[in-house]
């Protein structure tokens, strides 16, 4: 009886180690989508407008509007007309980095505009809210992945005290623990998904979108990353981890009440 429940104790922090490792590499990751732009749709569409394009390393794209197209309250002119970028990026739960060479930042800038570090979803500076929808889901799942994250990182020091102490109500409370980790995880994988099902789900509603048509911006492409595939994995392995917690907390509770 010893071995088996060494041997179960063994299994039980590896799953749970697992877990922990793949949803905090997911939730914390940049890669959850990228954003691009279809090249044939934005040049057909700027030939179409009479607007100047010009494509930069990467993917960026740089237009010159007239003036009359864009918002009066928010103009950088350029003799008649308005520069603006369409900027490729990368984004995870918390943020969104623009995918560009220090080269093209320093054009940019010369533009009057700033990209040159990751936009955070927290920060009330770079944040323009367009879409109620977009932000009600991002803030959602911003809120989903904090607080598995604070799940996780209590219940492994948690249950591993139960462990040595042999306490059969921490390990119960660790298997809950695990239980709600991935509870919230699944949230979080739920709002992601469906903060970009919404016909206007091509906004970002940062200063990438500052200025910029939403003509162009239609033309955005997002493409799905590894982290949500890693999430799947880590919600799958959190589930099995709390199984395993619960069981612990029977077999201990045998041990005590059967110890020949």
């Amino acid at each position: 009886m010893v071995i088996f429940t060494c041997i179960f104790v063994f299994l039980t922090v590896v799953l749970s180690g697992l877990c922990t490792i793949f949803l905090t590499f997911s939730l914390l990751s940049n890669e959850w989508e990228t954003v691009t732009y279809k090249v044939e749709g934005v040049e057909e569409l700027a030939k179409l407008k009479n607007h100047t394009l010009q494509w930069l390393p990467q993917e960026l794209g740089r237009l010159e509007i007239p003036a009359d197209q864009v918002d009066i309250e928010s103009k950088l002119k350029t003799k008649k007309t308005v520069v603006v970028y369409l900027v490729p990026a990368f984004g995870g739960v918390n943020n969104l980095c623009p995918n560009i060479t220090d080269a093209a930042k320093f054009l940019i800038k010369k533009d009057g505009y700033d990209f040159d570090e990751c936009i955070s979803y927290l920060s009330n500076e770079k944040i323009l809210s367009r879409d109620s929808w977009l932000d009600r889901m991002r803030n959602l799942a911003m809120s989903c992945a904090m607080v598995c994250l604070i799940l996780l990182t209590f219940s492994a020091p948690l249950g591993i005290l139960g462990l040595f102490k042999k306490q059969i109500s921490t390990i119960m409370v660790t298997g809950v623990m695990y239980i709600l980790a991935g509870v919230f995880g699944i949230f979080n994988l739920v709002f992601m998904h469906f903060k970009r099902v919404k016909p206007d789900g091509f906004y970002t509603s940062t200063t990438l979108d500052h200025n910029l048509p939403e003509e162009y911006m239609k033309q955005r492409i997002f493409t799905v990353g590894w982290p949500p595939t890693a999430e799947w994995a880590g919600l799958i392995l959190c589930l099995l981890a709390s199984l395993f917690w619960l069981l612990l907390a029977k077999i201990y509770r045998f041990q005590i009440l059967s110890p020949t």
